[in-house]
């Protein structure tokens, strides 16, 4: 992919882990810039753990998200 897109790809992605409550949230997100000003992402955001913790009371919500960026100059 990276052959194809060169460096106007991104993907990311990060966790975040409560060790007391043993929950924890999943976030990545791919950045592609189809022109110079032009960017469109999608994301994802996953929850997980026990429903008394900071992240788990959130375990069924779940989301893909997505936008497009546009730049002027």
């Amino acid at each position: 992919i990276a052959g194809i897109f060169y460096d106007r790809l991104l993907l990311e992605g990060q966790l975040i882990y409560n060790l007391n409550r043993e929950d924890g949230l999943f976030q990545s997100q791919g950045r592609l810039e189809v022109l110079d000003n032009l960017f469109i992402w999608i994301g994802l955001d996953l929850f997980f753990g026990d429903e008394l913790g900071i992240f788990g009371q959130f375990d069924q919500q779940d989301r893909i998200v997505s936008g497009i960026e546009v730049g002027f100059n």
